[in-house]
C-alpha cells in the first residue's frame, strides 16, 4: 500500500469536515448528529467526536478513541499543509488536502442528503458524485441512544470484529494506530518548523515516518488494522 493510498483510506472516513465545534452539541436530530461530529473532526476534538459515536464496552470505546485520534491528526496535518504549503502539487498532496477541505462540500451534499428513520435506527444517504449512484460508501448509519441520535459506531469501524481480537493483540494495535497520528503529528511540526517545505518533501517525510512507526511495533512493514472502516492504518506491506 502506497503512502498516498493510505492517506486516502484516512481521509475517507474523515469525509466530514466543519469550520468550528458547535457551542452546543446537536444530537436530536441524525442530521444533528452528522454536522456536530464534522465539527469535531475539524475542529480537532476528540472527545466532541467521541460523543457523537455510539459504542459500547471498554475496548470498543478505546478503540473509537484511537481511530477518532488518528483521523483528527490527519486534519491537523492536512490544515497544516495547506496553509503552509500553498496548493498542493501532486495527487497524494490533493488528497490530504482534501480532509481539510471537505467541509464546504459536505455542506452541499448535505442539504440533499435523504433521511431514513425506522424506530432507534436511522441512515443519512449523501448525494453521490456526478456520474455515479449511491452505493454502500454513500450511506451513515445512526443509532438513537437515550433521546440523542449518533452515528453507528459498531458500522464505522466495524467493532464487531473488535470483539474477536485477543487482548494483547488490540493493545499492540491500539499502539500502532497512536503511533500513526503522533507521525502525522510530527509531520505538522515539521512543515511549521520550515524542515519540510515542499509536497513532494512531505510525502517523504510522513513515508519515512509510518515506516519508523511500523519497524518500532515489529510489523515487518504491515501496519496494524484496528477494524476501521477504512480510516486506520490498512493492513499490507508500504510502498514508496
Amino acid at each position: 500500500m502506497s503512502v498516498r493510498s493510505f492517506l486516502v483510506s484516512v481521509t475517507a472516513v474523515t469525509l466530514l469536515g466543519a469550520s468550528a465545534v458547535h457551542a452546543a452539541a446537536n444530537l436530536k436530530t441524525p442530521l444533528g448528529a452528522l454536522r456536530t461530529y464534522a465539527a469535531a473532526i475539524h475542529a480537532q476534538s476528540v472527545p466532541h467526536a467521541m460523543a457523537c459515536v455510539s459504542s459500547t464496552g471498554k475496548r470498543e470505546k478505546a478503540v473509537v478513541k484511537s481511530m477518532l485520534t488518528m483521523m483528527v491528526a490527519n486534519e491537523h496535518l492536512s490544515k497544516i499543509a495547506v496553509a503552509k504549503l500553498g496548493p498542493p502539487t501532486s495527487r497524494g498532496g490533493k488528497e490530504l488536502a482534501s480532509a481539510s477541505s471537505g467541509y464546504k462540500a459536505m455542506q452541499t451534499k448535505i442539504k440533499h442528503a435523504t433521511v431514513r428513520i425506522k424506530g432507534t435506527e436511522a441512515t443519512v444517504t449523501m448525494p453521490a458524485p456526478k456520474g455515479t449512484t449511491a452505493g454502500k460508501t454513500g450511506i451513515l448509519y445512526f443509532k438513537k441512544v437515550g433521546t440523542n441520535w449518533k452515528i453507528d459506531g459498531e458500522r464505522l469501524f466495524h467493532l464487531d470484529a473488535v470483539k474477536k481480537i485477543p487482548a494483547k493483540a488490540l493493545s499492540q494495535r491500539l499502539e500502532m494506530s497512536d503511533r500513526m497520528a503522533g507521525a502525522f503529528n510530527a509531520a505538522a511540526k515539521d512543515i511549521q518548523t520550515g524542515k519540510v517545505k515542499t509536497w513532494e518533501q512531505l510525502h517523504n517525510d510522513i513515508y519515512l515516518k509510518m515506516m519508523a512507526v511500523m519497524n518500532m511495533g515489529g510489523m515487518g512493514g504491515a501496519p496494524a488494522n484496528n477494524g476501521g472502516a477504512g480510516g486506520g492504518p490498512a493492513g499490507g506491506g508500504m510502498g514508496h
